[in-house]
């Protein structure tokens, strides 16, 4: 028969400021979430407020330069949209208020719209791209600047429903919010067997969010 675990005694003060030194060697921690992890270790609820303060205090946390760091190394992958920062933020435990501020300061020069196509042009060229055969390449005469010209403003015609759809998901996976997905599927086009449906993008992503690898 499996013997039941003791009960972990409670910490002290000093125990517990030990322990919060260690959790912040594994990384950085918001206040919150400090506290959180103190209190799971049985420390009491005075003492993991008073560790959290005094760290506060001595810059060992600072919540708002976590919440900077998390949004920044998030955008430094490429553009994401306003949902995804909220998320990660919220993962760390940083506090909704300081998190909506510290979003809006970071993406003041970034517009979603322009982000999610940004990103939608850049998934098209990746799920549709081919290697290009030798022998076609010495067959085919370059293109006169006519030809080059109607390409380039027709660069939607293999966008099809599941293309579409692929493109969709990801976008709302990247957590570009509806309207956004929505003018970045627009500046594509409609995927050739919807073009006359009624049916709205940003409904379609929303059930569509694991079709994409």
């Amino acid at each position: 028969m499996a013997r039941t675990p003791k009960p972990r005694p409670p910490l002290d003060l000093d125990a517990a400021r030990r322990a919060a030194v260690n959790l912040l060697r594994v990384r950085d921690r918001s206040s919150d979430e400090l506290r959180q992890r103190l209190l799971a270790r049985n420390t009491p609820e005075p003492i993991a407020a008073r560790v959290v303060a005094e760290f506060e205090r001595a810059r060992l946390i600072n919540d708002s330069r976590l919440a900077e760091h998390t949004i920044a190394r998030e955008l430094e992958q490429g553009p994401v949209g306003r949902r995804r920062l909220e998320d990660r933020l919220a993962r760390r435990m940083i506090d909704e208020n300081l998190a909506a501020r510290t979003i809006d300061a970071a993406t003041r020069n970034r517009r979603g719209a322009d982000d999610a196509l940004l990103v939608a042009r850049d998934l098209f060229k990746q799920f549709t791209a081919r290697p290009a055969s030798k022998a076609a390449t010495k067959r085919s005469p370059p293109p006169s600047g006519a030809q080059s010209a109607k390409a380039r403003s027709q660069p939607r015609a293999n966008l099809d429903t599941r293309l579409y759809r692929r493109i969709a998901a990801a976008l709302a996976r990247r957590g570009f919010e509806e309207d956004d997905i929505q003018h970045a599927m627009d500046a594509l086009g409609p995927p050739e067997s919807d073009a006359d449906s009624g049916d709205t993008l940003p409904h379609r992503a929303a059930h569509l969010k694991d079709d994409c690898p």
